[in-house]
């Protein structure tokens, strides 16, 4: 019984500590600056699991009720962020201008909602959260 103990106490020793079971799990955040036809919105995402995470290009969707408009976003103010290695724990802030998702198209300012999906680089849907820009009758 004496070498199965020392044995497993080697092995305890001689390996990265890893959990047992490996959780990505990530808590997404957004912000607007104006309750109404916000210029800006910030982007807050958490690792909250118990792993690392490759983050890859968040998804940001203009939903109409029947219509959706899909980019991926790269980063901001010419700066490539993605894709990005999480840490355990760690948090990571984007301001994105949505004056400039208007520009390239008018048709955008009649959208209500936005969304904003999160995915790992395997292609694992992580999470996603939403926010309004303006008034509807009917909240989808």
């Amino acid at each position: 019984m004496t070498p199965i103990i020392g044995f497993v106490i080697f092995r305890k020793k001689g390996k990265k500590e890893r959990p047992l079971f490996a959780r990505e799990k990530v808590k997404i955040e957004l912000e607007k600056n104006r309750l109404y036809y916000p210029d800006t919105i910030k982007l807050t995402v958490k690792n909250s699991g118990n792993t690392d995470i490759d983050l890859d290009r968040p998804l940001l969707v203009f939903d109409n009720f029947w219509l959706k408009r899909k980019f991926r976003l790269k980063g901001t103010e010419n700066r490539i962020f993605y894709p990005l290695l999480m840490v355990k724990g760690y948090t990571h802030t984007l301001n994105i201008d949505i004056s400039h998702f208007y520009s390239y198209d008018k048709k955008l300012k009649k959208y209500s909602k936005i969304t904003i999906k999160i995915f790992n680089v395997k292609g694992k849907n992580l999470g996603s959260s939403s926010v309004y820009l303006r008034k509807t009758l009917i909240k989808y």
